[in-house]
């Protein structure tokens, strides 16, 4: 029963008294005798059966006479089944009223203005929960899809983890003897894989990276005993093998010969210049050893101008490249035995 339903029948409810009075007073004036609305029509009517029998010109109006009088007595039919049918009902009353209550009561939740509205969310609601009976269907599929993909990563994971094995072999190979060439002649490292209960980005390995420095001395993390220049080794010699295995347009390094003496600085710049064969690399260095090895050699200065600082970049020629270089050996003064030792580093 839609809304405007339930509020004509609560309304005929209420006022049962008043409708049952009406309908009565309105019977007994249709219906009274000598005097009744019924007995008025049919006495018209009459008279005009005896205009009709002077005259045809009054023919139609007896016809509507006589179909006023057909209505008319429909009219008290329906009068008296509609009073017989009224009565007092509380209870339906009751019931009523609670489902108008609770219509309301849904209007100002979902905040609609109608029946229709609350439909439609109903409707929604409906849909919303036919998905959720089928969440268990779907949340099997969904775990045998997991298995499958499970299954699917622990097969690359394997193969991903002999090749880190293989790899590490050459890796630690390699890595010792390219520190060695820059002096770190007794480093070792060791390499290993310990699985993780989890996948990860990039695998199920955890990689442990050991190092000692010292005959010796025992393996340890990497990152907790590695010093800042043996670190800068390490990590030059990293990319100088990646380098070898990967094709990198360019490689960028920021001082990363910060914190080693000369005679190491030599076997770092011989590290780059056999790299820069093979790449593009660029180099920020205060080393003149690595500076000389440079297939050119930019400056870089940085100055004050209204209250700014501005950096500037200058592209040296060989003069002044070998100015540039004594200037770092010698400490910004340039001196004959210092232009000679530049002469020196870039040949």
């Amino acid at each position: 029963m839609i809304q405007e339903d339930l509020e004509s029948k609560h309304s005929s409810l209420i006022h049962v008294d008043f409708l049952r009075s009406t309908l009565a007073e309105a019977v007994q004036i249709m219906e009274n005798e000598s005097t009744g609305l019924l007995d008025q029509i049919l006495k018209i009517r009459s008279l005009v059966s005896g205009l009709i029998k002077k005259s045809r010109h009054f023919n139609s109006l007896h016809q509507r006479f006589n179909t006023l009088f057909i209505e008319a007595e429909d009219l008290l039919d329906d009068c008296k089944i509609k009073f017989e049918n009224l009565e007092s009902n509380p209870e339906e009353l009751d019931k009523i009223q609670l489902r108008l209550d609770q219509l309301n009561r849904l209007m100002q939740k979902h905040k609609v203005n109608s029946v229709s509205e609350l439909i439609k969310i109903q409707n929604e609601l409906e849909k919303s929960l036919t998905k959720t009976s089928k969440i268990d269907s779907e949340l099997e599929s969904l775990q045998d899809e997991e298995k499958k993909y499970e299954k699917s990563l622990a097969s690359l994971a394997y193969k991903l983890t002999k090749s880190r094995k293989e790899s590490i072999k050459i890796l630690k190979k390699e890595l010792e003897n390219l520190v060695k060439k820059m002096g770190m002649t007794d480093a070792a490292f060791k390499i290993e894989l310990e699985p993780s209960e989890l996948f990860l980005t990039n695998g199920s390995d955890q990689l442990d990276f050991q190092f000692k420095s010292n005959k010796g001395s025992q393996f340890k993390q990497l990152k907790k005993i590695v010093s800042g220049g043996e670190l800068s080794r390490i990590m030059l010699a990293i990319k100088a093998i990646l380098s070898s295995y990967v094709k990198l347009p360019t490689l960028i390094f920021d001082e990363i010969d910060t914190g080693v003496s000369g005679k190491i600085s030599n076997s770092i710049a011989e590290v780059m210049v056999s790299m820069g064969k093979k790449i593009q690399l660029i180099n920020i260095t205060h080393l003149p050893q690595v500076a000389a090895k440079g297939d050119y050699h930019f400056k870089v200065l940085k100055k004050e101008l209204n209250g700014k600082i501005l950096t500037q970049l200058f592209s040296l020629n060989k003069e002044a490249r070998i100015e540039e270089i004594a200037m770092m050996l010698s400490g910004n003064m340039v001196t004959p035995t210092a232009i000679a030792h530049a002469k020196q580093l870039m040949n």
